[in-house]
Order: structure tokens, then C-alpha cells, then sequence
């Protein structure tokens, strides 16, 4: 009985240990430089406490009884009543605001009693002190035994967590539940805005390829344009070129290009007054700017080595 007492001390020893650690992360004012309990000082300072009442006890089985009490069972007792009563401070979303909250309490203060429960010995050693408090005089002060009460509080615990657990775990499925509805709306924003981007690139193809298709007919349309203005100014036997306002030749038809010494693509960008005598040359600027300032056909005779030349 006494090894499996004490084995039921050391594993809520561990397990107030372990319980602390979260809890002193979401404490508003933690201890000064402490964020967590080592194991190597919890376990080895219950060791060290257990092994000093063993040498000053009289009785070496009386010592280790009554420090495992002490020095594993009353501080593992206390770790886990801070645990939860730490636990039951933070919110908490998918369960009734009071349930969880109140349960964790309880479940505190029933291990806080159970550390008070804890330091009463089944008997005193002449070693140890003698201030400590029997099962004996326990009954005598209070008429139950410890026994009865510690077997009560355990029944109770074994309630309060059942409840926790059930709790903890509804709430675990709320925020999982919460999670899913959330990742369900991103998946779906993600999926309307893949949706629109995929129109707006549709639309902006479909734009791309109206613009191209228009190019290709604008295109097509002047190569049909250029062949039938070619064709239209090699339709006459007579010089017919086309010129800009400065006299650079734009378009040449055949019989021209034979009258200026060159073919119709090498003749084009070249001044026109270039291929004439400065005389006629003059002659026609002046009515070329007549006609460009007039904004009206110019007719006139040339001459030129005793010829006399119709132009328009």
C-alpha cells in the first residue's frame, strides 16, 4: 500500500510539474526569472526532502512515509491546484462562458484540500517534529476519519475531471469546428478571386486578340490601298508622282521613275526638285505652295529646252 501511495504521489508529482509550465506562460505576472519547473530540481528536491526526514526519523519506514507526504504528495497536490485554477482564468470560446471555468476551479480547490489532507501522518516519529498532525488526532478533533475524506475527495476529483476532459474536448471541437468554417470561407474567397482574375485574363485575351484581328484588317487594307494607288498612278502613260509639302516623292509610277533615272522604291524619299533644272525647279515650288495654300488644283505650261510641258 505504501509503495503504491507513493507511486501515486510521484505521478501527480510529474504531472503538476508538467501543468505549471503552460501555465505560468499565459500568467500575467510569472515569478522573477522562472518560466518553467525543471524536473531535475522538482524530483531532486523531493529526493533530497525525502532523504532528510529518513535520517532524522527514528524509524527509517516512519521518515520515508511521512517525507514522501511532504516532499512529493503535498507539492504535487499544490503544483496541480495552481494548474488549474491558472487554467481557469483564460478564455475560452465553444462552451459555456461559467462550465469549464467553474470545473477547473473546483477541481483546484479539491487538490488544495487533498495537500491539506496530505500532511496528516498515521503516526508522529521521535526524530521528526512533534507539531505534526495524526490521523488521530484528526479524528479526535474533527470526528471523521482522513481516510473517509480523502477517499471522498478522490471520488470527487475523478468527477470534476471526467467533466473537464468532456468539456475540453467539446471546445476542442468548437475551435476545430471554427477553424474548418474559417479555412471553408478563405477557400472560398481564394476560389472567387481565382474566378474573377480568370475573367479579367479572358477578357483582356479576347481584347488582345480583337486589337490584333483589327491591326491584321487595318493592315490588309492598306497593302490593298498601296496596290491600288500603284496601280492607279502606272494606269497613265504621263509623269505622275506623289509628293509632300517639302517636295519629297511619296509614290512614283514607272513613267516617272524612267524620267528621273531610277526605280519607283529608290526614288521614294527624294526630293522631287532634285531631278529638274533650277529654273523649273523654282517654277514648280511656287506652284506647289500655291496649290497648298490655295488648297486647289494648279495648272500650268512648262517649259524646258524648247518644250513645252502641261502640268498639274
Amino acid at each position: 500500500g505504501t509503495l503504491l501511495q507513493l507511486g501515486s504521489w510521484l505521478a501527480l508529482l510529474e504531472f503538476g510539474r508538467r501543468a505549471v509550465r503552460p501555465a505560468w506562460k499565459s500568467a500575467n505576472s510569472p515569478p522573477a526569472g522562472m518560466r518553467s519547473l525543471p524536473a531535475l530540481a522538482v524530483h531532486g528536491g523531493a529526493a533530497a526532502g525525502v532523504l532528510l526526514a529518513a535520517v532524522a526519523s527514528a524509524d527509517l519506514y516512519t521518515g520515508i512515509q511521512i517525507g514522501a507526504r511532504y516532499f512529493i504528495g503535498i507539492p504535487g497536490a499544490l503544483f496541480t491546484a495552481w494548474a488549474l485554477l491558472a487554467q481557469a482564468r483564460e478564455k475560452r470560446e465553444g462552451v459555456d462562458a461559467n462550465s469549464l471555468p467553474t470545473y477547473l476551479r473546483v477541481g483546484g480547490l479539491l487538490f488544495t484540500a487533498y495537500a491539506v489532507l496530505c500532511a496528516v501522518v498515521s503516526r508522529l516519529d521521535p526524530g521528526l517534529p512533534a507539531w505534526l498532525p495524526t490521523q488521530q488526532g484528526f479524528l479526535a478533533g474533527l470526528g471523521v476519519p482522513v481516510q473517509l475524506l480523502c477517499a471522498l475527495l478522490a471520488t470527487s476529483t475523478a468527477i470534476v475531471f471526467t467533466r473537464i476532459v468532456t468539456l475540453d474536448a467539446s471546445a476542442a471541437q468548437h475551435r476545430l469546428m471554427v477553424a474548418l468554417a474559417d479555412a471553408r470561407h478563405e477557400t472560398a474567397v481564394l476560389e472567387r478571386r481565382v474566378a474573377e482574375r480568370t475573367h479579367e485574363i479572358k477578357t483582356i485575351n479576347a481584347r488582345l486578340w480583337s486589337e490584333v484581328n483589327e491591326r491584321e484588317l487595318m493592315v490588309g487594307a492598306l497593302r490593298q490601298s498601296e496596290d491600288t494607288a500603284r496601280a492607279l498612278l502606272n494606269a497613265s502613260a504621263d509623269v505622275v508622282y506623289l509628293m509632300d509639302q517639302y517636295g519629297v516623292l511619296l509614290a512614283v509610277n514607272d513613267a516617272a521613275a524612267k524620267r528621273f533615272g531610277g526605280s519607283g522604291p529608290a526614288l521614294v524619299g527624294a526630293s522631287a526638285y532634285q531631278f529638274l533644272p533650277r529654273d523649273l525647279a523654282r517654277q514648280r515650288r511656287a506652284k506647289s505652295d500655291e496649290a497648298i495654300r490655295t488648297g486647289r488644283p494648279v495648272q500650268f505650261t512648262e517649259s524646258s529646252g524648247g518644250q513645252n510641258f502641261d502640268t498639274r
